[in-house]
């Protein structure tokens, strides 16, 4: 442990921003208030570092991302001034649009990978988090779900001890308000109001759908920098270097994509286990041959078949897109139709209500603010205009996303490994975007951030691993 927080000290002592923002991309994967915490640092200590300020500059994700904030907070504040139907909240939506402030992460992580052992540094942060959040998930959320099962609220938290209701406080405050201190704390944290029905049932209620957007995120990294290991002792075997990175040769790498993997399935969420099955894939078919990629993916579909909620959850996908169940086919050939013919400019950014969705067609899910679909939210909060600029948003982030996976400038230093990682994540986060509403939640937002800022990092032309 020793040489960690020595390497630590150094970091913090010779750029803090940098150090700090390795910070940022752990915690990303934990706490996302702690998280926006260190960005937030980091981007104040970039700014007033000279040589870190000459790293910022526009890139295309980033370009993209100020056009969408900039088109939604006018289209926001427009329907704020002169939208009169009172089943909308625009003002509240207008409020909510400080979420799109966090992607801020953009330049930051461009301008602070400005070498190829930085790339290296966030995917080992990125990849170390995943795992702390899978063991989370594993020991954590599985136990809560045993104590909803046995011991239900109200059964064995009679009365709740002080120095409980203090940990409760200071778990919400760094964004760990789950598992055990919300059943310490005896609060209503089931539909049904006691004992859930099974254990399984219990635990895929808990699991929250950007613990497993995080864990997928973190497996596409894991699988990446596992073939650059794999990469080195090959390297080694044929004699054509002395010595492999130290950091190269932990255990831990070998086994975090399984121990992500197994969180994730965990999860019970179906978009991000999907998305993390595509490209997963996608990771292994370009830097891999083919066939590992098919027996990855088939193993990780195994893995998530072989678990019964999880299986039940993947057999009930033909039921969304039946109208009659109020999901998402009623959201998107319904409701997201009616709403643009009232609104044609848009209603603003989040100022979608239950209660409106319900006024159109009241067998649409319950307590449902957005249309589980990115790109549509888009169209409904902006219009055509809030459409076209967030695909010309995602259009730019995927070019850049691609050059880098082709090694062009700065990334012809990368490892064929590492570099294709901004491309599979963006491809995940955007396979899920297309059933989840996911540009605005706080969490991923960060990941988004983190992707972005990699696709197009500050690398000069002749990187190395150096720096």
């Amino acid at each position: 442990m020793k040489p960690i927080f020595k390497k630590m000290k150094e970091a913090f002592a010779g750029d803090t921003s940098w150090f700090f923002f390795v910070l940022f991309a752990f915690l990303s994967m934990v706490s996302m208030p702690a998280a926006r915490m260190a960005i937030l640092v980091s981007f104040a200590i970039t700014l007033f570092s000279k040589e870190a300020r000459k790293r910022l500059s526009l890139t295309p994700p980033t370009i993209g991302w100020l056009a969408y904030f900039a088109l939604a907070l006018t289209v926001s504040a427009v329907a704020a001034a002169i939208d009169s139907d009172p089943l909308l909240v625009p003002k509240k939506g207008l409020g909510k649009i400080t979420k799109l402030l966090w992607f801020v992460a953009i330049p930051v992580c461009s301008a602070q990978v400005c070498s190829v052992k930085r790339f290296k540094t966030v995917l080992m942060a990125l990849v170390a988090g995943g795992c702390a959040l899978s063991v989370y998930v594993l020991l954590g959320e599985t136990s809560f779900a045993w104590l909803q099962v046995h011991y239900p609220a109200g059964e064995a938290t009679a009365q709740t001890p002080a120095f409980v209701a203090l940990l409760k406080r200071g778990a919400c405050a760094i964004g760990l308000d789950g598992a055990l201190c919300r059943w310490f704390a005896d609060e209503v944290w089931t539909p049904w109001g006691g004992r859930p029905p099974c254990f399984l049932y219990a635990l895929t209620f808990n699991a929250t759908l950007h613990n497993a957007q995080r864990l997928m995120v973190a497996l596409v990294c894991a699988t990446a920098v596992l073939v650059k290991v794999k990469e080195v002792e090959e390297v080694k075997e044929a004699e054509e270097v002395e010595k492999a990175e130290e950091v190269e040769k932990g255990w831990l790498l070998r086994i975090a994509p399984f121990l992500i993997a197994a969180g994730l399935v965990v999860t019970c969420k179906r978009a991000p286990l999907l998305g993390a099955i595509l490209a997963t894939g996608l990771v292994l078919a370009i830097l891999s041959r083919p066939w590992k990629a098919l027996v990855a993916v088939l193993a990780l579909c195994a893995l998530a078949v072989a678990v019964p909620q999880s299986r039940a959850r993947l057999q009930m996908l033909p039921m969304e897109f039946e109208a009659k169940n109020g999901g998402r086919a009623l959201m998107w050939t319904r409701i997201a139709p009616q709403i643009h013919r009232e609104h044609p400019w848009g209603i603003g950014f989040r100022a979608l209500t239950d209660k409106k969705m319900r006024s159109i067609d009241r067998h649409v899910e319950p307590n449902r603010t957005h249309l589980h679909c990115t790109p549509l939210q888009a169209f409904i909060d902006c219009g055509w205009a809030g459409l076209a600029v967030w695909l010309a948003w995602m259009a730019l982030s995927f070019r850049s996303a691609f050059a880098t996976a082709k090694g062009r400038g700065g990334a012809t230093g990368l490892p064929k490994a590492l570099r294709a990682v901004p491309l599979a994540a963006l491809t995940a986060l955007a396979a899920v975007s297309l059933v989840e509403y996911n540009i605005a939640d706080a969490a991923v937002v960060l990941l988004y951030g983190l992707a972005m800022g990699l696709s197009a990092p500050a690398l000069p032309p002749s990187a190395t691993d150096d720096g």
